[in-house]
């Protein structure tokens, strides 16, 4: 692959789409998962959304929190941890929804 300069070049840009998609993923649930309403603003030619800061997800906040000390701190692994806030998130709509 190193020899092969249209792979190499391919296989760059695959990387550069890579790159931008996970930390726009990341700002996207980082916004969407805690608070049930977000709202869109213009900052010039800019847009983006912004969090409704009344309309806070405690228990999402909390399940996001336990989760980043899970996997930053007590190094569990990040299929342990999506399996184990999976369960308790699906478990938390049965209790809430009766």
């Amino acid at each position: 692959m190193r020899g092969n300069v249209a792979l190499g070049g391919a296989m760059s840009a695959i990387t550069a789409a890579v790159v931008g998609v996970i930390p726009n993923l990341a700002v996207w649930f980082g916004t969407n998962v805690p608070f049930a309403k977000v709202k869109s603003v213009a900052l010039g030619p800019l847009t983006f959304d912004a969090p409704v800061p009344g309309s806070l997800l405690l228990p999402s906040l909390v399940l996001t929190v336990l989760a980043a000390l899970a996997i930053f701190r007590l190094c569990v692994s990040v299929i342990a941890v999506l399996a184990m806030s999976a369960a308790v998130g699906s478990g938390w709509q049965l209790v809430m929804r009766g």
